[in-house]
């Protein structure tokens, strides 16, 4: 009998032992470990998610455990827990896979930091039941991550980021038909390093139709940012493959601090395999193209389809510098609209001589507002489309291959003095062109 007692007795402790382990625990680093990741995803300082220095207590958080990454630390690595947060001033570098087995919460605040450090850090952590990302936190896509830089939807809610950097050449955004929606609430950064190598929107990974919200700024430093790459031969649809992206901001596409030519914005990149495909790029704010920044419908002179479109439609102002590089590697169409509410300008550096001509379009098709030419160097090998709203000589000449439209409330517009000047570069052969202008008052 006593020895059944000290069994029954022995059990028992060794099940209060047990489970106390199984207790969740609220684990936090330590606050003394700062560091910095560099583009390539390699860490400076800071420590491994696995040490038991890195954390306060000395623990190393389990799947049971709520984990709190504090400021200034850079914690390294991946693990298990059931809700992770990671504060202001707070950087993760993520080389190994981090989960959640019981649906807590996933927490970026504002001025956090994530790293995407290794190459299977394609996606959002899993198994997290809501993932609450700040606008104002930063995730990074180094160039260690994997060129899918997107390729599993989080566990709940929609693909949502803070601020996004990309540093990874020949990347996709939209790696798989499951993400149709990525939904960036901050700035968009791409500093790839190459004037060459696209982040594309969409490619043949993709759903058929793919939008991307950006709520800030887009800053292409270094690379070419488009829409849709080589396609998915969605046939027998006749859509072919769609990549939208709605741009609250303003675009910047260039930067000082590289050498000439090495950022591009690109509806269409790569050759299109005579697949048809669209690229859309709507931006609420201004577009600038500078230091040898290409302006062009698509990166690739080998794409065959006359089907496809590429599209810019622009709420803000249009300017290039001098060194701009004008191309458009298509052979579908190319339409640049002026779609704002308010007054716009247009500010050229350099002639848009788009070739061939006929396939690039600017279109006037505002519902309120003129558009002011600022310079005479503005010009244009391709058609100008008058719809709706007037386009504002100030002053300037105006160069353009042929007009399209026109009407009492969509016109070319000189002063009451008849300043300014029209010319058209008419292609050989072509018939009685009309030539829509007038004063203010038509």
């Amino acid at each position: 009998m006593k020895n059944l007692s000290l069994l029954i007795l022995s059990l028992f402790i060794i099940g209060l032992i047990s489970t106390s382990t199984l207790v969740a625990a609220t684990i936090s680093s330590t606050g003394t470990n700062p560091g910095t990741v560099s583009n390539a995803g390699v860490a400076t300082g800071g420590a491994l998610w696995s040490a038991t220095t890195t954390w306060a207590g000395g623990v190393v958080p389990g799947a049971a455990d709520d984990v709190i990454i504090v400021s200034p630390d850079l914690v390294i690595g991946g693990g298990n827990a059931s809700s992770l947060t990671v504060q202001n001033g707070a950087k993760v570098s993520q080389t190994a896979s981090v989960t959640c087995t019981t649906g807590g919460t996933f927490t970026l605040a504002s001025g956090s930091w994530w790293y995407a450090s290794y190459s299977s850090a394609t996606k959002m952590p899993q198994g997290f039941g809501t993932y609450s990302i700040d606008p104002t936190s930063n995730w990074v896509f180094t160039s260690a991550a994997s060129s899918s830089l997107i390729n599993l939807p989080p566990s709940a809610g929609p693909v949502i980021y803070g601020n996004v950097y990309i540093l990874k050449q020949g990347s996709v955004l939209a790696a798989i038909t499951t993400v149709t929606d990525i939904n960036i609430q901050g700035n968009l950064t791409i500093n790839n390093l190459s004037g060459t190598s696209a982040v594309k929107g969409a490619n043949n990974k993709s759903a058929q139709v793919t939008t991307i919200h950006v709520g800030g700024d887009v800053n292409i430093i270094s690379g070419v940012l488009s829409g849709v790459d080589a396609p998915f031969d969605w046939s027998p649809s006749t859509d072919g493959q769609t990549c939208i992206w709605n741009i609250d901001g303003n675009v910047t596409v260039g930067d000082a601090s590289t050498a000439l030519s090495m950022a591009a914005l690109a509806p269409l990149s790569g050759a299109d395999g005579g697949l048809r495909r669209t690229g859309i790029f709507n931006i609420t704010g201004n577009l600038s193209y500078i230091n040898g920044a290409k302006f062009e419908a698509g990166s690739s002179g080998s794409s065959t389809g006359t089907s496809e479109s590429a599209v810019i439609n622009l709420k803000g102002n249009l300017s290039t510098d001098a060194t701009v590089v004008i191309a458009t590697n298509t052979l579908g169409t190319f339409v640049f609209s002026f779609v704002g509410t308010n007054a716009q300008t247009i500010t050229l550096g350099e002639r848009l001589k788009f070739s061939p001509k006929t396939i690039f379009t600017l279109s006037i098709n505002k519902s309120a507002g003129d558009v002011t030419i600022n310079n005479s160097v503005d010009s244009i090998n391709g058609t100008l489309n008058l719809t709706s709203g007037n386009l504002v000589l100030a002053g300037n000449a105006l160069v353009v291959t042929t007009i399209s439209g026109g009407s009492a409330s969509s016109h070319i517009v000189f002063d009451a003095a008849g300043n300014g000047s029209v010319a058209l570069d008419v292609p050989a052969g072509t018939s009685l062109l009309s030539l829509p202008v007038g004063t203010a008052a038509y």
